[in-house]
């Protein structure tokens, strides 16, 4: 569970015995799993969850959004895009132009299929074990939106809890204020294997490039870049022939989840961790604006015509 290409250090985390847990999560089915699985690890010394919210967007919204997002990838304007549609359909034809120009089309609807899925696949691998999980659950997250949860008044209400640990799954990139609002270490778990994967929609990633054996979870110290702190603990999640990309990355959750419930367990044993500190320039970033129709299909042809099976199984062999 440890990246051996990275060298070890030795952190002290100094009173963590009686150290007290608070969570801050997105709102998906995962992160619900992810607080009640700490919840019943910890039990009592969760003090708080908090869950962040996004607006919701009314359906003329979610419309002007589409278009918006298909003007900035396609040409800037609305004007702009049938401007350079016909110069373009000129120097190059007009099959070549229709396909380039609905890529973004494309896009909008791989993005919303591959949320859609992602919920189904971790309500099916989730679910049983969340009925045993929700009774356990002593805590019920307290609403924080998008936009307040790098603001003072809420970094107060995080101090004032006077915690340990801050346990993150999800939301956005937090600030140095939220980091420290905490006592001992904010720890992020994160889906992806850094630091060649970095931010959003790492899993699929690694399964586009086919780099089966970099389809990891990570379990980090908190900096203020994108999964970017000192690394705790990364492993590889079990891959059967039978699995869809969904199943896949449902179980590099809980992977995660299992490694950060060790992790704070040997901070409160032992009052230090192990950590590697990954290099500033080592991997990629990648946005939720890379994600896109060639990203969500060319996963799904992998799965569909047999070659991610065939890589598999060539891979077990080796």
């Amino acid at each position: 569970m440890w990246p051996y290409e990275i060298a070890p250090k030795q952190v002290p985390l100094e009173d963590a015995k009686n150290g007290t847990i608070i969570i801050i999560t997105a709102g998906g089915y995962r992160h619900q799993r992810f607080a009640l699985r700490l919840m019943e690890a910890f039990g009592d010394r969760v003090v708080a969850w908090y869950q962040v919210t996004y607006p919701s967007l009314s359906h003329k919204d979610k419309l002007g959004k589409v278009k918006r997002l298909i003007e900035r990838k396609a040409a800037g304007s609305g004007a702009g895009f049938f401007n350079t549609f016909l110069r373009y359909q000129k120097l190059f034809g007009l099959r070549r132009v229709i396909r380039n120009g609905l890529a973004p089309i494309f896009s909008a609807y791989a993005n919303f299929r591959h949320h859609r899925r992602i919920d189904e696949g971790d309500r099916e691998v989730f679910g049983f074990e969340m009925d045993h999980l929700l009774p356990k659950g002593h805590l019920t997250p307290e609403k924080v939106g998008f936009d307040e949860v790098n603001s003072e008044p809420f970094i107060e209400k995080l101090k004032a809890h006077n915690a340990y640990f801050l346990c993150t799954l999800g939301g956005p990139l937090y600030k140095k204020g939220v980091l420290e609002s905490v006592k001992g270490a904010t720890i992020n778990q994160h889906a992806g294997h850094s630091p060649d994967y970095k931010g959003s929609s790492t899993t699929e990633w690694a399964l586009f490039q086919r780099n089966y054996d970099q389809v990891s979870s990570t379990v980090h110290i908190s900096l203020t870049g994108a999964d970017s702190g000192p690394i705790i603990r990364r492993s590889n999640p079990a891959m059967a022939r039978t699995d869809s990309s969904y199943k896949i990355f449902s179980r590099v959750v809980a992977l995660g989840t299992e490694m950060m419930i060790e992790a704070v367990e040997e901070i409160i044993e032992k009052g230090s961790i192990t950590v590697f500190d990954q290099a500033p320039d080592a991997g990629r970033t990648y946005t939720s604006l890379d994600f896109d129709h060639q990203l969500y299909f060319g996963v799904q042809k992998d799965f569909s015509s047999g070659l991610y099976q065939d890589l598999l199984a060539k891979r077990k062999e080796f």
